[in-house]
């Protein structure tokens, strides 16, 4: 295999550079194809004359198989107008767990794995998956035909082939600066659903802020019950369940004072870095704008 350098889109990767400690083998083929313009998907024959054996071929496709399946049933999540939150963010999920399958076989080192995910990533996983055409069935009615296998394929490949190189494009501080600002994100969210609670209906669990109520209620019934039998006040202050609940509540407000200080303290982080980080996602916004169109 050459080791020549590819230039696309000003953008340079190093297939010197390309096999070396790479978790996949399938790599040196995305990158190929990417230089010839992905005029289809990648073919078992392109796979083998890129170095990758017929094993590593039928795991790629695999994977990609199964992203069009979550992606598929994404897209019916989102178009059923009876989904749930969480029946989204399960769906959700499903999509992100085979996308991170998929876009490992971008790293170039297995002992440094820097191939990022964002976001938004699941949207245009589901429009892939979902947005090949629409037909009008008769006695159906209008329904969305779902892509074939080798086209989704064929988008991904090429939608990967643009991510290593807009993750080759940055620095190693781009993507520390990429990671670090997801993480105030995950640490936002993560602290908001500790204290409001998350779930729907019986999966419902309560937060810090309904517990610290139920909590309070408690305790103000119980106050009132021991005073009204008689109790002087010392001895209802002294009481067990009393002691116990007021415990707890000062137990859960900690709690909720150290949850607030999390997302505070990560909300400044992240207005400190906002505009670094939209300078790193322009770039890559500019580098992955064909996968978009």
């Amino acid at each position: 295999m050459s080791n020549a350098t590819i230039n696309t889109m000003n953008v340079t990767i190093d297939k010197s550079q390309a096999t070396i400690g790479a978790v996949d083998p399938m790599r040196d083929a995305i990158i190929t194809m990417a230089t010839q313009g992905n005029p289809h998907a990648i073919t078992n024959v392109e796979a083998a004359l890129a170095g990758a054996a017929p094993e590593d071929f039928t795991r790629w496709t695999t994977y990609v198989r199964q992203l069009r399946e979550v992606g598929i049933a994404y897209g019916k999540v989102c178009d059923k107008k009876e989904s749930t939150k969480d029946e989204l963010a399960l769906s959700r999920g499903r999509v992100f767990e085979k996308w991170q399958q998929v876009i490992k076989t971008g790293e170039m080192d297995k002992f440094h794995p820097n191939m990022f995910i964002r976001e938004e990533d699941a949207d245009l996983i589901r429009v892939y998956a979902n947005n090949m055409a629409t037909v009008n069935i008769p006695g159906v009615g209008t329904v969305n035909v779902v892509t074939p296998d080798k086209i989704f394929r064929k988008m991904i490949e090429t939608w990967l082939g643009l991510r290593i190189r807009a993750n080759e494009a940055l620095c190693d501080a781009d993507r520390d600066l990429i990671n670090l600002y997801q993480g105030y994100i995950k640490t936002i969210d993560a602290n908001k659903k500790r204290l409001n609670g998350e779930g729907e209906g019986e999966d419902y669990k309560p937060g810090l802020l309904a517990n610290l109520k139920s909590a309070q209620d408690a305790l103000s019934m119980s106050v009132t019950l021991l005073t009204d039998a008689g109790l002087d006040e010392k001895v209802v202050d002294e009481n067990p369940a009393i002691v116990a609940l007021r415990n707890q509540i000062n137990s859960i407000e900690a709690d909720i004072a150290k949850a607030n200080k999390l997302i505070s303290d990560a909300e400044e982080g992240k207005k400190e870095k906002q505009e670094q980080y939209d300078r790193v996602i322009s770039t890559i916004n500019r580098i992955e704008a064909p996968a978009r169109k």
